[in-house]
């Protein structure tokens, strides 16, 4: 191509391309996703990924795209024509589970629990594959059509919920904490444990949680426990019973050492 001063010059390109208009949608019927990632590929090698509702021109030839809404995904292989304009609704195959958190009835988690996804088939080592995770009292996740366990952890609280997922349908599933607050109060930097009151049959207590004073907070599921509290050669006790949607506050009042040692 040659320029010439005080000239116009017409340039012409021959792109080889073709036109692809893919409107992902998470089941039949459904409004676009915007928010859907497309993976694109030519002839095996990555070319870009974008989002929602795109027109795309591509090199002709063979072209892969993986498209994808929450955790559900599709792939859709084409040899496109140069030239041509491919236009399609893609149907990932997604249902929302949605989460909310109580404390007990009426009583709203605000915490930021945490919540992960699991498939509910279990592989020969006894495991599960990890699909999703998250923290909010109230989730939701685009999932496809299946079962599904929810492994919950709030401080000194946890537990599981079997759900399932149904294409194009909403599941709205309660998470029921029946637990309450613990807040301890300590002089100083105490180490402060929360165990349970009685021993197992091998002769050892569980341990729920633990922190550094002056102010360990934490959840627990509604029953009694024991706080144990240690200060350098000074140790302590104390019962506490928690009930679900209540918050109870211990403190814990500097002692002086006993004589000869510890202190409980």
């Amino acid at each position: 191509m040659t320029i010439v001063a005080g000239e116009v010059t017409e340039t012409h390109f021959v792109l080889n391309a073709a036109v692809f208009k893919l409107h992902p949608r998470s089941s039949e019927g459904a409004d676009i996703n915007t928010d859907a990632s497309i993976e694109i590929r030519h002839d095996g090698e990555y070319v870009t990924t974008q989002y929602g509702d795109k027109i795309l021109v591509l090199p002709a030839g063979n072209l892969e795209f993986d498209i994808k809404i929450g955790e559900a995904m599709v792939t859709k292989a084409y040899t496109a024509k140069a030239g041509e304009t491919i236009e399609e609704d893609v149907i990932v195959g997604t249902g929302l589970a949605f989460f909310t958190t109580e404390y007990a009835p009426g009583v709203k988690v605000e915490d930021d629990i945490f919540m992960e996804i699991f498939d509910a088939k279990v592989a020969l080592d006894g495991t599960r594959r990890s699909i999703a995770y998250g923290y909010n009292g109230e989730q939701d996740f685009e999932l496809p059509p299946g079962d599904y366990v929810m492994d919950y952890k709030l401080d000194g609280t946890s537990g599981q919920i079997p759900f399932t997922v149904k294409t194009g349908e909403r599941t709205d599933i309660p998470v029921l904490l029946d637990a309450g607050v613990l807040a301890v109060t300590t002089p100083t930097d105490d180490y402060v444990e929360i165990r349970s009151p009685t021993k197992d049959i091998a002769g050892n207590v569980t341990s729920f949680d633990y922190g550094y004073g002056p102010n360990v907070q934490t959840t627990l599921k509604a029953g009694d426990y024991v706080v144990f509290s240690k200060k350098d050669d000074v140790e302590s006790e104390t019962p506490v019973t928690i009930k679900a949607g209540e918050r109870f506050e211990l403190t814990i009042e500097a002692a002086a050492p006993a004589a000869g040692g510890k202190k409980k």
